[in-house]
């Protein structure tokens, strides 16, 4: 990919809310020039031709197609006529909150842990993708016009909307899932193994503990080196790059939604060193801690339209 390639942040599309989902109609009569995210994005086709491009080539585009992006994966729209699809996004950090308890689960949600190396930015990341039959299609699209039309605010009442309406879009995608490239041989793509499972929660629920492989294969009573198999084999990733690559998510997360201190950060997510949680960070995203927050604070979030311009309401 030579072209640079431009990144939403979450800001453009969430707001500031506090419950980081949302969901938009278009359509496109136009090219998308290639992109990525800092949340998680699902497209649904729902009529009209055009061409997908992601890092494992392109496809021409049917009803009924759909595709889950994780955080840093690119794609781009070329030749759309008429092409109307609609987007779903969400934070990844509700993987850890109030979608937690699907991490362990078969389907979907196993299929997103097992494509959290797409984070990487390497051009080999994994494009998750499906074709709905009509009935699941009609339905996802209920559940879709429902979110778009649920306010975003701090009620309770419209928090619990929009996480139930997304679980059932996401038990939807569950019935019919599939990857667009080939699965790991070493491990059942529907089934997340249990120590992994575990091993996410326990190091997700300490992201400031000193863990070490020693002991988190201790806790789990899973050999060392097995471990590293199953957490390779699951999520592209050791068991402790799997923990950077999280304590990394979650500083950029606290940098953005509160005010605590660059030190206060590092502390909370277990690099309390300030010399190895700047190398750290800056190594993921590219940037120091201080300019990711003060980047982030002067973005003025634009309109659905002005990500994609042929916004049909």
């Amino acid at each position: 990919m030579n072209r640079p390639i431009k990144c939403i942040p979450a800001a453009f599309v969430f707001n500031g809310s506090k419950v980081p989902i949302a969901a938009g109609r278009f359509l496109l009569n136009h090219a998308i020039e290639p992109h990525n995210h800092e949340f998680v994005e699902m497209v649904f086709v729902c009529s009209g031709h055009g061409i997908h491009r992601t890092a494992s080539g392109e496809n021409s585009l049917q009803r009924g197609d759909v595709f889950v992006f994780w955080p840093g994966t690119w794609h781009a729209f070329a030749a759309c006529q008429q092409l109307s699809v609609y987007n779903c996004y969400f934070a990844v950090e509700l993987l850890n909150h109030e979608l937690a308890w699907l991490n362990a689960e078969p389907g979907l949600l196993a299929g997103l842990g097992a494509s959290a190396h797409a984070h990487r930015s390497v051009p080999t990341e994994r494009v998750l993708q499906t074709r709905m039959r009509e009935a699941g299609l009609r339905q996802s699209q209920l559940f879709l016009e429902a979110m778009r039309h649920t306010p975003n605010h701090t009620s309770v009442s419209a928090h619990a909307q929009l996480v139930g309406h997304l679980i059932l879009l996401l038990g939807q995608l569950a019935q019919t899932f599939s990857y667009d490239i080939n699965p790991p041989e070493s491990a059942d793509q529907s089934v997340i193994h249990a120590a992994v499972a575990e091993g996410i929660r326990l190091m997700q629920s300490r992201l400031d503990y000193t863990w070490s492989l020693s002991e988190l294969s201790g806790c789990l009573h899973v050999d060392r080196s097995y471990l590293v198999r199953l957490f390779s084999a699951h999520t592209g990733m050791s068991p402790m790059a799997y923990l950077a690559h999280q304590r990394a998510l979650q500083a950029a997360h606290l940098l953005t939604s509160t005010d605590m201190t660059v030190a206060g950060i590092a502390d909370a997510v277990g690099w309390s060193d300030p010399n190895y949680f700047a190398r750290r960070f800056k190594a993921k995203f590219g940037i120091s801690a201080s300019t990711y927050r003060a980047r982030k604070s002067s973005l003025s979030p634009p309109t659905q339209s002005a990500l994609h311009p042929s916004y049909a309401d």
